[in-house]
């Protein structure tokens, strides 16, 4: 199994290939998934789904009680330039949710209510705010999605994520948005999935000489666990972001003495779950910059480049000094970006 070139960046294929098939160093590679092992985010994708589909299994009472009027004591969220006010989010949103709820979660009865585009907008703007809010971040909204699953069991999450990761493949890569009823509050993604081969090779490569392939993950365990056995990843273990289980299915809670897969919490539960540093560090945000950075025995470290600022920004500008890749990406077609670094 040899490190194929694809549209690698010249000058980190070469550099990946002496340190793969020439130095003969082995040990853990561990490489976060959405956005850096493939292009597009599996995580968001299923809830999306979950949303649109009105796919939860919550009581009004339950939904209610996951809503936050606050976050680590802040009650605003960003969007769209202002902010909204947490308090009156959850009202409409638990207001919503009721009428769903009355309606016996049939999105073909509710499609047509102003009530499901005040569902669907209001949900995924609260999640999108959460993740963005300064003080707030993903460090909370990760755990905080993964409630959302209470009551499927793990095969369900598996299956069902695995399907989606396939839609999402054959999907064209376009930006999407949902409004509520009255048109005040939009919310836009983008929409696709896409695998890098180059990546997938890179781990297959690793793997045939001897390395441990490792992902970590702020998405749910689950729910990566079913994308990467329908793209066919090879590896070896999975730390992604924990839901407790109770006779095989999730309760809603995280355990309590899991941080949360993001940030320091990644490189603590690479400590915890691997006993050893990893030689090799891939990922492309913030939340995984203690990954890339904290342990002294990582040889290289690679950082694919979607143009955020923030923490990870400080890595990019370290590209090229021997420790560290950086990788473009075209946004429009899901691709890496080939050639000379010029």
């Amino acid at each position: 199994m040899k490190l194929i070139e694809g549209n690698w960046i010249f000058g980190n294929f070469n550099r990946l290939h002496r340190f793969v098939e020439e130095d003969g160093r082995q040990g853990l590679a561990v490489f976060d998934w959405d956005n850096t092992a493939v292009f597009g985010d599996i995580g968001d994708a299923f809830f999306r789904d979950q949303v649109f589909r009105l796919d939860f299994r919550l009581t009004s009472r339950e939904f209610e009680a996951l809503i936050p009027e606050t976050a680590y004591g802040i009650d605003t969220i960003d969007h769209a330039g202002g902010t909204i006010s947490l308090p009156a989010l959850k009202e409409a949103l638990v207001d919503a949710y009721r009428r769903i709820e009355r309606h016996g979660f049939d999105r073909e009865k509710i499609g047509m209510d102003p009530s499901y585009a005040d569902f669907t907008a209001g949900l995924l703007a609260l999640n999108r705010g959460l993740e963005t809010t300064v003080g707030i971040g993903c460090r909370f909204a990760n755990p905080w999605i993964t409630r959302f699953l209470k009551g499927f069991s793990v095969n369900e999450i598996e299956k069902k994520a695995a399907a989606i990761f396939q839609r999402q493949r054959r999907m064209p890569i376009r930006d999407r948005r949902q409004t509520n009823a009255l048109g005040t509050l939009t919310v836009s993604w983008t929409e696709g999935i896409r695998v890098f081969p180059e990546m997938k090779n890179l781990m297959e490569a690793m793997r045939y000489r001897g390395f441990e392939i490792g992902v970590v993950t702020a998405t749910n365990t689950h729910i990566v666990s079913g994308a990467i056995e329908a793209a066919r990843y090879p590896v070896d273990r999975l730390v992604g972001q924990a839901s407790e289980t109770v006779a095989d299915r999730l309760n809603g809670h995280p355990p309590p003495d899991f941080p949360a897969n993001y940030g320091a919490g990644k490189a603590e539960n690479i400590r915890r779950f691997f006993k050893r540093e990893p030689v090799f560090a891939a990922g492309d945000s913030d939340g995984d910059y203690e990954m890339l950075t904290e342990f002294p025995e990582t040889e290289l470290r690679l950082v694919v480049h979607r143009g955020w600022s923030g923490r990870i920004q400080a890595l990019h500008e370290r590209a090229g000094d021997g420790g560290f890749l950086l990788q473009d990406v075209d946004p429009r077609t899901g691709k890496f970006i080939g050639g000379n670094e010029e």
